[in-house]
């Protein structure tokens, strides 16, 4: 009797680690879906019933180089252009800049 007892006490760990295991695949089977599972029921010839049009993966749209760069063209005419740059002023704050680069450099101090 005390030869398996002695046994069992070895063996503790092992047994313990394997419970584990078992337990926890059976957790990961159980919880898995049984079945694939479609979210949107769709029929032919009907327009589409849920509420966007997004579709769930991308794809490639293949057009021609003379469209791609019409719709270039047609962007940047429409485009709206929230910048203006004023000559003038870039002319004075480089003046300035330049200026107080002469005189923080090669003043004699």
């Amino acid at each position: 009797m005390s030869k398996n007892i002695n046994f069992l006490y070895k063996v503790n760990a092992a047994i313990y680690k394997i419970f584990l295991y078992c337990l926890t695949v059976a957790a990961i089977v159980y919880v898995f879906p049984k079945q694939v599972q479609f979210f949107y029921d769709y029929e032919n010839g009907q327009p589409w019933q849920s509420e966007n049009l997004y579709a769930p993966f991308d794809f490639a749209i293949k057009k021609s180089s003379d469209q791609i760069e019409l719709e270039r063209i047609e962007a940047k005419a429409n485009a709206t252009v929230y910048f203006d740059r004023d000559n003038e002023v870039w002319d004075q704050v480089e003046n300035q800049y330049n200026k107080a680069f002469e005189t923080f450099f090669f003043s004699k101090q």
